[in-house]
C-alpha cells in the first residue's frame, strides 16, 4: 500500500509539474501581451506627449513675441513721454507723478519681461529634454514628469507675460497722460502767446483809433469853424465834414475790433486760469483770435489812411479859416471903432452937464456961509462926516481945464475911428475877390494897428474925461452930505432906543399870558372860588395878549423902516432918499410912544392878578403831587433791592458758566467757536450785572433827592414832578437792564447747551490696542457719528519700509484704520500713540497719511502733544479726519519750502536766520520751488567723541549740513551762493593730543569697515605722511548717492557774525563747512563725513534679562542710553531682572538691523532657531526687544557646576532704510560687533528634556491610558495651560512644550498630561487630581468624564 500510495504521489507529482508548466507559459503569454499592449499605449502616449511639446514651444516663442513687442512699443511711449516732459515748464502738478509712474511701471514691465523669458526658456529646455526622453525610450512617468515641468514653465511663462502687459499698459496710460499733459500745455502755450499778440495788437489799433476819432474830431471842429460865406467855403465845408464823419465811424470799428481782440485775449485767459478746458475749445478760440487779429489790423489801415486825409484837407481848411478870421476880426475892429467913438460923444455930454450942476451948488454953498454943526456921538450905521475936506473953487478951476483937453482928444479918436472903417472895406473886397492868405493878412495887420491907436486915444480922452466927471461929483456929493448927516444920526438914535422899551414891553407882555394860561390849566375844580378864579386869570391873559400884539405890531413897522433907512446908508443911497424914510420915521415914533404907554398900564394890573393867583395853585397843587410819591419811592426801592439780589444770582451764573467753560476741550475749530461763544455772553453778561448796580445806586440818589425837594417849603409841584420823573427814569433803566441780563443768561444757557454738544470730553472715545495689549490709537467723536460703522485698527508693519523719507525718524507703529472707504457723517478725533524723543531744535513732529494710490503725506495736526485723562503717562498726536485711512507718527528736519524765479533772490532757513542760499538772475530754467533742510551738528557730540573718532581730532570747527532741492529736477545753469555758520569746536591742550592714545576698536571712528581711514588702531603706513589741509575753511558738498568732496574754498567769511559764504555749482544738493588744523593729514572729506554721520548716531546700551519664574526664558532690549535705566525699571516690574547688567554704550542708527548670535555652552531652543526671528531694525522711539527660550547646548558639559554658562554676541549691519542717503563709504554692509554679555541658565532636570516616545513608554492600563488621555487632548483647546498651571507646571515648562510642537495644539496638550501623568506618585488619586484641575480650568464637564470612566 505504501509503494501504491507512493506511485500514485508520484503520478499526481507528474500531473501538477504539467499543469504547473501550462500555467506558467500561459501566465508568459498574458504578460507578453500585457507588455506589448502596454508599450504600445506608451509609445502612442509619448507620441502624444511629443506633438504637444512641439505646439507649447511654438506657443511659448509666439507669446514672447507678443510679450517683447508689447513692451518695445511702451518703451518707445515712454521714451517720447521724457522727451516731451523735459520740453515742459512742469506746472502740472500730474505730469512728475505720471511720469514716475510709466517709468516705475516699465522697469516692472522690463523685469517681468526677462522672468517671461527666463520661464520661456525653461520650457524650451523641458520640451528638448520631453523630445530627447520620447526618442530615448524612457518610460511614460518620466516623460510626464517632464511634461509636468513643461507646464509648470508655461504656466510661469504665461503668469510673467501678464504681470508684463499689466505693467506695459499701466506705463502706456500713464505715458499717454503725460504726453496729453505736455500737448495741451504747448496748445495753452500757444493760446498763451495768441492771447499777449491779441493784447498787443488790440493796444495798437487802440492807439490808430484814437489817432484817428481825434483827426476826426479836429476835421469837425474845423468845419464849424468855417463860415459858408463864399460858394468856395461852402464846397470845402461839406467835403471835410464827410471827412469827419467817414473817419468818425472807421475809428469806431477799430475799437470794436480792438474790444473783440481784448476779450479774446481774456477768454483765453480764463481758460487757462480755470484749466481743464477741452483741446478743441482752446482750437477753437484761437481761430476766433486770428480772425479777429486780422480784422483788426485791417480796420486800423484804414484808420490810418483817413486820419492822413483829415489832415491833408485840414490843412487846406486851415488856411480858408484864417482867411475868414482876418476878415471877421477887421469887421470887428470897424464895429469896436463905431462903438468907441459913440461912447466918448456920449461921455463928454455927462461931463458937461455935471460940471454945469457942480457950479449951482457950489454958488449956494457959498451962500449959506457954513456947513453943518457938530452933535453927539453917531449910532451904529450913522453916516460918517466925509473922509476929506476939499476945495470947491480949486477943483472945480481944475476941472474946466481937464474938460478942454477932454474935448481934444475927443476929436482925435473920432478920425482914427473914420481911419479904421475904412480899412475894413478894404479888406471885405478883397475877399470877395479871393485875394490870397498873404494879402489878406497884410490888410488885417494894417487894420489892427488902426484899431490899436484909435484905442489908445479913446482910453486918453476917456480917462481925461471922467476925471472931469468925477471933480465935478466929488463937489455935489461933498456938499449933499454934509447937509443930510446929522439929521440921519439923530433920527436912527432916537429909533433905536424906542425899539428896545418895546421889546421890553413885548416880553413881559408875552410873560404874563403864558403864566395866565398856565395858571388857568392848574386850577383844579377842588379850590376854592375855583371858576371865579379862573375867570379873572384868564381876562388878565386875555389883556396881556392883546397889548403884547399892538405892541409887537408897533415894533414890527418901526424894525422894518430903521432896517430900509440903515440899507440905503449902507448902499450909500442918494439923499433924497434917505429924506423921505426919515419922515416917516418920525411919524412911526410918535404913534408908537403913545402905545407903549397904554400897554404899561394894562399889563401892571395883569401881573398883580396872575402872582396871587399863581401862588394859591402851586400851593395846592404841591400837596396833591407828595401825596402819590411815597407808593413811587417804595416801588423804586423794592426795583432797587431786586436789582442787587439779581446781581447776585447774574454774577454766580457766570461764574457757573465759566467753569464749564472751562471745562469745555478745545480740541476741535467747533468746539473753539463754542467757548468762544459762552464766553462773550459770560463777558455780556457780566457787563450788564454792572449796569444793573449802576441803575440801584441811581435809584438811591434819586430818591435822596426827592426827599430833599419835597422838604423844601418853597419848592413848586413842578420841581417834585421833575425829580419824580428822574427816579422813573432810572427805575426804567433798572428794568432795562434786567431784561437785558435774563436774556445775556438765556444766551449764555443756550450758548453752554451748544458747547456740551461740541465738547469733544463729551465725545464717546474708544480704545483700539496691538496684540500685545499696547494701546494703538483712541478716536473720539460724536454719538452719531460713528453709526452703522464697525472699527478695526491694526498695526502694519509691512508699511514701515516705505514711510521713512530722508531725515525722518519713526515715531509709532503704522497703524492702519478701517473702512476707508466710507465718509464720516461728522468730523472724528483720532490719536495715534507715540513715544515721544529728545525735542532738538530744527526737528518737527508730524502725522503721516497713506492716501489711495500708496502715497504718504503730511496731515494737519489738532495737536502732537495731546494727554488723555484714561491713558495718563501716554503720549498722543491727534488729527482731525472725516475719512478713515493709516497713519504714522515721524520725527523730521523741519522744511522751509520756498518760491523762487528767473529773477533770482535768496532763501532763508527759518530755525538759523544766518543759513540762507542765493540765486543768480536767471539761474533757473523756470519758475520752481526750493526746499531747504538745515540738520544740526551736535558740536556736543563731536567734542565727546574727539578722543574716540579720529575723523575729529583735527576739526577746529564746522558748520550745520543744509539740504536743499528743487521741484521736478529742476537744475540752476548758474552756481548758488551759500551761507553758512561757522561753529568753533573745544581744542584740545597740545600735552594731551601728544599723549593721547588711539581708543580700542569697540569705539573707532564711524564703526564701519575699513575704520583706519578715520582712526583707531589700524596701522598707517609708515611712509610720510601727506598733508592735506592748509588751515583755511572749506565747502564740502555731495549729492543723493555721492560721497563727500570739496566744493570750493569759502569765498568770503564774515568775522563779527561767525558766517562764510562760498559758492556751490550744479551737481550738490547737501553742503557742509569745515576748518581743520594746519598740517594735518585727514583728508576733509572724511571729516564732512564723520559731521554727517554725527548727527545720525545714536547712542544705546543693550539689555540682557532672565524671566524670574523662568531663567531659560530672556528679553533682548536695545534702548537709548538716557533711557536705560527706565527700561530697566519696566523689565522689572514684568518679572525680568539681570545679571548681566547692561552694556556699555553702544553707537547705533536708526533703521540698522540688530542681532544676537550664543555661543559656547548656551543656544536657543530648536524651535526658536527653526523658526524665530531674532533681528531688531532699531528705532530710538520704540521698545527694540525681542523675547528668547534658552538651552544648554550640552547638558552634561561641566556637571560639577550648577549653571550652564555662555556669552550673547550682539553685532549690527545696514538694513535697505538705513543705507539710503548716506555717504556710501560708511555703509555696513556686514555684521559688524558691537558688545557681548554673559549668559548663565540653572540647570534644568533632565525628565523635561524626554521626548514622546519615553513619555509614552510608561502607560497604564486603565483609567488614565494613553488612548483616554489623547481624547481628552483633542477635546481641549487654549484653556490647556490654565490646565497645566493646576497640575503644577511652570510657564517656562509650557513655553518649552510648545516649542517641542509648534504646530498641533492638540500635541502640546497630550504631551503635558503624558508628562504629568508618568511624574505623579502612585500613591495619589491622578484621576481625582485631573478632574478637580480640569473643573477649575472651566471645563467641569471633561471632570465629570474622567470620574466617570475611572468608575466603569
Amino acid at each position: 500500500m505504501a509503494k501504491e500510495a507512493s506511485l500514485k504521489t508520484d503520478s499526481t507529482g507528474a500531473y501538477f509539474k504539467e499543469a504547473m508548466k501550462e500555467l506558467q507559459k500561459t501566465q508568459t503569454e498574458i504578460i507578453n501581451k500585457e507588455k506589448k499592449e502596454k508599450e504600445e499605449t506608451e509609445a502612442a502616449e509619448k507620441e502624444t506627449l511629443s506633438e504637444q511639446a512641439k505646439r507649447d514651444t511654438k506657443a511659448v516663442k509666439k507669446l514672447m513675441d507678443e510679450t517683447n513687442s508689447v513692451v518695445n512699443k511702451v518703451k518707445d511711449l515712454v521714451k517720447k513721454a521724457e522727451n516731451l516732459a523735459k520740453q515742459s515748464s512742469g506746472q502740472n502738478e500730474d505730469m512728475e507723478p505720471s511720469l514716475k509712474e510709466a517709468q516705475d511701471a516699465l522697469e516692472k514691465a522690463s523685469a517681468s519681461l526677462g522672468d517671461t523669458k527666463k520661464a520661456a526658456d525653461e520650457t524650451e529646455k523641458s520640451n528638448e529634454k520631453l523630445v530627447q526622453l520620447v526618442k530615448s525610450k524612457a518610460t511614460v512617468d518620466a516623460v510626464e514628469k517632464v511634461q509636468e515641468e513643461v507646464r509648470s514653465n508655461m504656466e510661469q511663462a504665461e503668469k510673467h507675460s501678464e504681470e508684463t502687459k499689466s505693467h506695459a499698459k499701466i506705463s502706456e496710460k500713464s505715458s499717454k497722460k503725460v504726453i496729453d499733459i505736455v500737448e495741451d500745455e504747448k496748445n495753452r502755450d500757444k493760446a498763451w502767446k495768441m492771447a499777449k499778440e491779441a493784447k498787443k495788437v488790440a493796444e495798437h489799433i487802440r492807439k490808430d483809433a484814437e489817432t484817428a476819432s481825434t483827426a476826426a474830431s479836429e476835421a469837425k471842429s474845423l468845419a464849424d469853424q468855417i463860415t459858408t460865406d463864399t460858394q468856395e467855403a461852402t464846397t470845402t465845408e461839406k467835403e471835410i465834414r464827410t471827412l469827419s464823419e467817414d473817419t468818425q465811424k472807421t475809428s469806431e470799428e477799430v475799437i470794436a475790433a480792438a474790444d473783440k481782440a481784448e476779450a479774446q485775449s481774456e477768454e483765453i485767459e480764463r481758460l487757462k486760469t480755470e484749466g481743464g478746458a477741452p483741446p478743441e475749445e482752446i482750437a477753437k478760440v484761437l481761430t476766433e483770435t486770428k480772425d479777429v487779429i486780422k480784422e483788426g489790423k485791417d480796420a486800423a489801415e484804414r484808420a490810418r489812411t483817413l486820419s492822413a486825409k483829415c489832415k491833408e484837407t485840414g490843412a487846406q481848411v486851415k488856411v480858408l479859416i484864417d482867411k475868414q478870421k482876418a476878415v471877421k476880426t477887421s469887421k470887428e475892429y470897424g464895429e469896436e471903432a463905431k462903438t468907441i467913438a459913440s461912447e466918448v460923444r456920449k461921455l463928454a455930454v455927462e461931463t458937461s452937464d455935471t460940471l454945469a450942476k457942480a457950479h449951482q451948488i457950489a454958488k449956494e454953498e457959498r451962500q449959506t456961509k457954513g456947513g453943518s454943526q457938530p452933535g453927539s456921538k453917531a449910532p451904529e450905521g450913522a453916516v460918517d462926516e466925509p473922509g476929506e475936506v476939499i476945495d470947491i473953487d480949486a477943483t472945480l478951476k481944475e476941472a474946466e481945464k481937464k474938460n478942454k483937453d477932454a474935448q481934444s482928444l475927443q476929436e482925435q479918436t473920432e478920425k482914427s475911428a473914420e481911419k479904421t472903417q475904412d480899412v475894413v472895406i478894404e479888406i471885405e473886397d478883397r475877399y470877395q475877390s479871393s485875394h490870397g492868405l498873404e494879402d489878406l493878412l497884410k490888410i488885417a495887420e494894417k487894420a489892427s494897428k488902426s484899431i490899436e491907436q484909435t484905442r489908445v486915444v479913446s482910453a486918453k480922452a476917456i480917462s481925461t474925461t471922467n476925471q472931469v466927471k468925477s471933480e465935478g461929483a466929488k463937489v455935489i456929493n461933498f456938499v449933499d452930505d454934509k447937509k443930510t448927516k446929522q439929521r440921519s444920526n439923530t433920527t436912527l438914535l432916537k429909533v433905536r432906543e424906542l425899539t428896545q422899551e418895546l421889546h421890553k414891553e413885548i416880553e413881559n407882555a408875552n410873560s404874563i399870558s403864558t403864566e395866565a394860561d398856565s395858571i388857568v390849566a392848574r386850577v383844579k375844580s377842588d379850590m376854592e372860588e375855583s371858576d371865579a378864579m379862573t375867570q379873572e386869570v384868564k381876562d388878565a391873559g386875555e389883556k396881556a395878549k392883546s397889548a403884547e400884539e399892538e405892541l409887537q405890531k408897533i415894533t414890527s413897522n418901526l424894525e422894518e423902516k430903521t432896517s430900509t433907512f440903515e440899507t440905503q446908508i449902507a448902499e450909500k443911497s442918494p439923499n433924497e432918499a434917505l429924506k423921505e424914510t426919515m419922515k416917516e420915521l418920525d411919524e412911526g415914533m410918535v404913534e408908537g410912544q403913545k402905545v407903549m404907554e397904554k400897554a404899561r398900564s394894562t399889563l401892571k394890573s395883569c401881573q398883580t392878578v396872575t402872582k396871587e393867583k399863581g401862588d394859591r395853585v402851586n400851593l395846592h397843587e404841591k400837596h396833591d403831587v407828595v401825596k402819590t410819591i411815597n407808593p413811587v419811592i417804595d416801588d423804586a426801592k423794592r426795583v432797587a433791592r431786586e436789582s442787587r439780589d439779581f446781581v447776585k444770582e447774574v454774577k454766580q451764573s457766570a461764574k457757573d458758566a465759566q467753569h464749564v467753560a472751562d471745562d469745555c476741550g478745545r480740541d476741535t475749530d467747533e468746539a473753539r467757536r463754542a467757548i468762544q461763544a459762552v464766553e462773550e455772553a459770560i463777558h455780556d453778561t457780566k457787563k450788564t450785572a454792572s449796569e444793573m448796580t449802576r441803575c440801584a445806586e441811581s435809584i438811591d440818589r434819586a430818591i435822596d433827592d426827592l426827599t430833599t425837594i419835597i422838604k423844601q417849603e418853597r419848592s413848586t409841584a413842578d420841581e417834585v414832578t421833575k425829580s419824580e420823573g428822574k427816579l422813573g427814569k432810572c427805575v426804567q433803566n433798572a428794568n432795562k437792564a434786567t431784561d437785558k441780563a435774563k436774556s445775556c443768561m438765556d444766551r449764555s444757557s443756550k450758548a453752554i447747551e451748544e458747547m456740551t454738544l461740541k465738547n469733544p470730553k463729551t465725545w464717546k472715545s474708544t480704545k483700539h490696542v496691538s496684540q500685545d495689549g499696547e494701546v494703538l490709537s483712541v478716536i473720539r467723536a460724536p454719538d452719531d457719528a460713528l453709526e452703522g460703522i464697525t472699527i478695526t485698527c491694526k498695526e502694519n508693519e509691512s508699511l514701515a519700509k516705505s514711510v521713512v523719507g530722508e531725515h525722518e525718524e519713526l515715531l509709532s507703529n503704522v497703524v492702519s484704520m478701517e473702512p476707508q472707504d466710507v465718509k464720516l457723517k461728522k468730523p472724528a478725533l483720532v490719536g495715534i500713540r507715540y513715544t515721544p524723543t529728545i525735542r532738538i531744535s530744527g526737528y518737527e513732529v508730524v502725522v503721516k497719511s497713506r492716501d489711495q494710490s500708496g502715497d504718504w503725506k503730511v496731515i494737519p495736526t489738532n495737536s502732537t502733544d495731546r494727554a488723555y485723562d484714561d491713558f495718563r503717562g501716554l503720549n498722543f498726536a491727534e488729527v482731525k479726519v472725516d475719512q478713515f485711512s493709516t497713519y504714522v507718527v515721524v520725527r523730521r528736519v523741519i522744511r522751509d519750502r520756498h518760491s523762487m524765479g528767473k529773477r533770482g533772490g535768496m532763501v532763508t532757513a527759518s530755525v538759523d536766520p544766518r543759513i540762507s542760499l542765493s540765486y543768480p538772475k536767471d539761474a533757473l530754467p523756470m519758475s520752481t520751488d526750493v526746499t531747504l533742510q538745515v540738520i544740526p551738528s551736535d558740536v556736543n557730540h563731536i567734542n565727546y567723541r574727539r578722543n574716540k573718532w579720529k575723523s575729529f581730532k583735527y576739526l577746529i570747527s564746522t558748520s550745520p549740513m543744509l539740504h536743499f532741492s528743487h521741484a521736478r529736477n529742476v537744475k540752476p545753469k548758474k552756481p548758488l551762493t551759500v551761507t553758512l555758520p561757522l561753529i568753533t569746536l573745544i581744542q584740545e591742550e597740545e600735552d594731551t593730543k601728544k599723549d593721547h592714545k588711539p581708543s580700542s576698536p569697540s569705539t573707532d571712528a564711524l564703526n564701519i569697515p575699513g575704520a583706519g581711514r578715520y582712526g583707531g588702531k589700524t596701522q598707517e603706513p609708515k611712509k610720510k605722511k601727506e598733508i592735506m589741509n592748509t588751515g583755511e575753511v572749506l565747502l564740502m558738498g555731495r549729492d543723493q548717492k555721492g560721497s563727500w568732496r570739496k566744493v570750493a574754498s569759502v569765498v568770503d567769511q564774515q568775522k563779527k557774525s561767525g558766517a562764510i559764504e562760498a559758492k556751490v555749482p550744479d551737481g550738490f544738493d547737501r553742503v557742509l563747512a569745515v576748518q581743520m588744523k594746519e598740517g594735518s593729514t585727514v583728508p576733509p572729506s572724511t571729516a564732512a563725513a564723520a559731521v554727517e554721520m554725527n548727527g545720525l548716531v545714536k547712542v544705546a546700551n543693550v539689555i540682557l534679562h532672565h524671566y524670574i519664574d523662568d531663567r531659560a526664558r530672556v528679553i533682548v532690549q536695545v534702548v537709548p542710553s538716557h533711557r536705560c535705566e527706565e527700561a530697566v525699571r519696566e523689565l522689572a516690574k514684568k518679572g525680568y531682572e539681570g545679571p548681566p547688567s547692561p552694556s556699555n554704550e553702544i553707537e547705533i542708527r536708526e533703521e540698522q538691523e540688530f542681532t544676537v548670535e550664543f555661543k559656547q555652552n548656551i543656544k536657543l531652543m530648536e524651535q526658536e532657531e527653526m523658526y524665530g526671528d531674532h533681528k531688531i531694525i532699531f528705532r530710538e522711539a520704540f521698545s527694540n526687544r525681542m523675547e528668547l527660550f534658552l538651552e544648554a547646548a550640552d547638558p552634561y558639559r561641566n556637571h560639577s557646576s550648577e549653571f550652564d554658562r555662555g556669552s550673547a554676541h550682539f553685532s549690527k549691519k545696514d538694513s535697505e532704510i538705513s543705507r539710503v542717503n548716506i555717504d556710501p563709504g560708511l555703509v555696513e554692509n556686514d555684521w559688524y560687533h558691537l558688545t557681548d554679555l554673559p549668559v548663565a541658565l540653572p540647570k534644568v532636570e533632565r525628565e523635561f528634556k524626554q521626548k514622546h516616545t519615553l513619555k509614552e513608554a510608561v502607560d497604564s492600563n486603565a483609567p488614565l491610558s494613553n488612548t483616554y488621555l489623547r481624547d481628552i487632548a483633542k477635546d481641549l483647546g487654549d484653556e490647556f495651560e490654565k490646565l497645566a498651571s493646576y497640575l503644577g507646571f511652570k510657564q517656562s515648562q509650557v513655553q518649552r512644550v510648545k516649542c517641542d510642537h509648534p504646530f498641533s495644539t492638540e500635541e502640546q496638550i497630550y504631551d503635558v498630561l503624558i508628562s504629568w501623568r508618568n511624574k505623579t506618585k502612585r500613591s495619589l488619586n491622578k484621576v481625582e487630581i485631573l478632574a478637580h484641575a480640569l473643573e477649575r480650568s472651566g471645563r467641569t464637564d471633561l471632570g465629570e468624564k474622567v470620574r466617570d470612566n475611572a468608575k466603569k
